[in-house]
């Protein structure tokens, strides 16, 4: 999955209208796995650029933004986890 998400970024830099979603999708989907794996901080990671990329997406085409609001909840969480206030 983290490959797929790097072949997405190679290729939203030469055609952004269809690989930016992709990634962003891509992101998402391996931060989910790496919670499941107990891997946290690098979920973390991947959430934040997902969101990154869902905010890009959201400027231009506003039917992102559900999926933009999803992604920074699932963002929000995972902070209180690192910090240890999620509860």
């Amino acid at each position: 999955m983290r490959e797929q998400s790097m072949l997405c970024r190679e290729l939203s830099t030469s055609d952004p209208v269809t690989y930016l979603p992709r990634l962003a999708e891509s992101l998402n989907d391996l931060s989910m796995l790496l919670v499941e794996l107990g891997r946290g901080e690098e979920a973390l990671a991947a959430t934040k650029l997902s969101a990154h990329t869902y905010r890009q997406l959201a400027l231009t085409s506003p039917g992102y933004q559900e999926l933009l609001d999803a992604v920074l909840q699932a963002l929000s969480e995972l902070q209180g986890d690192e910090d240890g206030t999620a509860g």
